[in-house]
């Protein structure tokens, strides 16, 4: 599977409270920093977050995110055709 965001993308997020599975979201985590991933569960204390990449952090690694942990949902992606147009 390839990245929702290849290299070089330029990527806006929006704060919302709003989140639903499947949103891409923009989230702060102790362990890995600050990181991009789906929605892919809503859990009683917050949400699960997958990878859309086979090299990316597991669920399972990355753990429950609590909605506060979540600076914002992809509100637009612009991707660069080659290195120098970002």
């Amino acid at each position: 599977m390839e990245p929702t965001l290849p290299d070089r993308s330029f990527a806006v997020f929006r704060a919302t409270k709003n989140l639903r599975v499947g949103d891409i979201v923009l989230a702060k985590h102790p362990k890995y920093g600050t990181i991009i991933k789906a929605i892919s569960k809503r859990a009683p204390d917050g949400f699960r977050l997958r990878g859309t990449s086979q090299s990316s952090v597991t669920e399972e690694e990355i753990g429950t995110v609590s909605a506060n942990q979540i600076e914002g949902r992809l509100a637009f992606t612009i991707r660069a055709k080659s290195a120098g147009q970002l």
